[in-house]
């Protein structure tokens, strides 16, 4: 078994793969692992791949190799401790992966390799081991790295659980940036330069993963993050969102008027103010004010049938495309 750093055309191989270059490659499946503090802790978890090539002889090599590099001092107890392992990749700055806190090692042995991306600023996933055979990766890089001047290069990025795609870059072998294509659907593109190329990609752990009450396997996941990235709508204390929670015509306020003010540039202008003509005016609470005014002013939201504002009373799905679709209006 060899360890050695990885080399600028194979980092892509670290990272999960599409299904149509997981079959290209012969991707087995990947593990995801926290390597704890002590030594003593290690907590996985495996995602299948192409499941006919994850035969007994592979498993028992992969249990082997895992316990190789958490035991033996011939390649430096990387996966023995977090300790261990910063102290394994700081000696080897060659395998950084671009500006991120990740490294890159591939092991291999006579039939698999093992990519290997390590974070060992990372409490959770800290080590993430792409398992493939090694005939087919090899051939696939060789492939990749013989593109023709010109040609087209379609590829995907997958990242991990719980992480979206913040950006993803192509440079030459000199450093100069490749202009990338989003396709429609979902995968990347660009023009193969006439020299070597490298794919690189950086991600960003989703917002939802600070609450402890939100599943990033649920559908609601990526809107909840887009929502608490642009400021629209925070947890509702204590490290939870309460997602199944009921929305007040207050809180509907509040969202609206964030969403104009820190995606549209709108809301009131400084020193701008509206005066409320609803007798339970009193009852809007100070975190809601300005945005109940400015959707009553904008006439996206009105009193109800006699004549309250109703803060607290609940707003209904009928209600609430009623306040968009006015919203969506004025603009």
């Amino acid at each position: 078994m060899t360890i050695q750093a990885i080399k600028p055309q194979e980092r892509f191989y670290c990272h999960p793969q599409s299904s149509q270059i997981a079959a290209q490659t012969a991707c087995i499946g990947y593990l995801l692992a926290d390597v704890g503090e002590d030594g003593n802790d290690f907590r996985y978890s495996w995602n299948d791949g192409d499941r006919k090539r994850k035969t007994d002889d592979f498993k028992e090599e992969l249990n082997d190799v895992i316990n190789t590099l958490r035991i033996s001092k011939d390649y430096g107890g990387i996966l023995k401790s977090r300790a261990a392992m910063y102290d394994y990749c700081f000696s080897h700055p060659e395998a950084g992966l671009d500006e991120s806190r990740d490294y890159g090692f591939r092991v291999d042995t006579p039939k698999y390799t093992y990519m290997l991306r390590l974070t060992p600023s990372m409490r959770e996933d800290s080590l993430c081991c792409c398992c493939y055979e090694r005939r087919w990766l090899d051939d696939h890089i060789r492939e990749a790295a013989r593109a023709r001047a010109g040609a087209n290069v379609v590829f995907s990025v997958t990242p991990d659980e719980g992480y979206h795609v913040r950006a993803v870059s192509v440079t030459t072998s000199r450093g100069k940036a490749v202009e990338v294509v989003e396709n429609a659907d979902g995968t990347s593109s660009f023009k193969m330069p006439s020299s070597a190329v490298t794919v690189s990609a950086k991600f960003y752990a989703c917002p939802s993963l600070e609450f402890a009450d939100l599943d990033v396997n649920e559908w609601y996941y990526e809107h909840i993050d887009y929502v608490f990235l642009n400021g629209v709508m925070d947890g509702a204390g204590n490290g939870n969102f309460e997602p199944e929670t009921i929305v007040t015509r207050a809180q509907m306020d509040v969202i609206l008027y964030r969403y104009e003010q820190k995606v549209e540039n709108g809301g009131f202008a400084e020193g701008e103010d509206f005066d409320l003509d609803f007798p339970d005016a009193d009852d809007i609470d100070d975190w809601a004010l300005e945005a109940s005014k400015w959707c009553v002013r904008a006439e996206v939201i009105e009193g109800r049938d006699d004549g309250a504002y109703d803060p607290t009373g609940s707003a209904e799905r009928c209600e609430m495309a009623t306040v968009l679709a006015k919203y969506l209006r004025a603009e």
